[in-house]
């Protein structure tokens, strides 16, 4: 079993997908998370573009 397809964003606590009523960041944010259930090789962890550096190695 590999771990679950992961897409880490920059946007705080209980807001995911950006702030409340930012439609083009809402809908930009899916549309990069979408592709990833595609992917079949288990462990992906992706990063949005402005995304933190601090919260995991990327190496």
């Amino acid at each position: 079993m590999n771990p679950p397809r992961s897409l880490y964003t920059p946007f705080g606590l209980g807001r995911p997908l950006g702030g409340a009523h930012d439609v083009a960041t809402q809908h930009s944010v899916l549309a990069q998370a979408l592709p990833l259930l595609e992917r079949m090789d288990g462990g992906i962890v992706d990063w949005t573009p402005g995304g933190t550096e601090a919260a995991v190695d990327r190496e």
